[in-house]
């Protein structure tokens, strides 16, 4: 069993869907984002919200990136394949 190959594979999910999410729903989605929805509804009005958006978003592109080319090199270059 290739454990590297699974971490790595599971891990490439989650990211996708948040960054799905975030592009879909762009602005509004900064309200996800941890510490800004407990900042007041002034403070929040002080930033730009679909930056916020898009910058998440693209940390998890870069992130399933990464953890699909984990797994792809994880499956081919391991020696534990059955």
């Amino acid at each position: 069993m290739n454990v590297g190959f699974w971490l790595c594979g599971v891990l490439v999910i989650p990211f996708a869907i948040t960054e799905v999410l975030f592009a879909i729903y762009k602005g509004k989605a900064a309200k996800f984002v941890s510490g800004f929805n407990s900042l007041s509804k002034e403070e929040q009005e002080l930033y730009d919200k679909a930056y916020i958006s898009r910058d998440v978003r693209n940390q998890c592109f870069t992130w399933a990136a990464i953890m699909l080319i984990g797994a792809v090199s994880s499956y081919f270059l391991t020696s534990y394949r059955k």
